[in-house]
């Protein structure tokens, strides 16, 4: 994963938002299981690319109203999940 700014850092107050990306882990009793692969915390500004196999987790941690924009190559749907960290369960998003 990688993080660039596009923005000055001298921008007064910045929204923080909390990045995990996750990855399959399965094993015999979870085929759904997931494993935290990286935690990184961003602000305005900060691009972040990753791999099609990564799989996001974005929380705001500041009081600043944050927005987000995700750019995406082709989405096969049919691959689209909604993971569940706590209960290791993947439904079609």
């Amino acid at each position: 994963m990688t993080i660039t700014n596009a923005l000055p850092r001298s921008l007064p107050a910045c929204a923080i938002e909390k990045n995990t990306v996750w990855q399959r882990d399965p094993n015999e009793e979870c085929l759904d299981k997931l494993s935290a692969v990286s935690d990184q915390t961003l602000q305005s500004g900060d691009i972040v690319t990753s791999l099609p196999t990564a799989i996001p987790c974005v929380k705001a941690i500041s009081d600043e109203l944050t927005a987000s924009f995700n750019l995406y190559g082709k989405t096969n749907c049919r691959q689209r999940y909604r993971f569940e960290t706590k209960t290791y369960t993947a439904k079609l998003f």
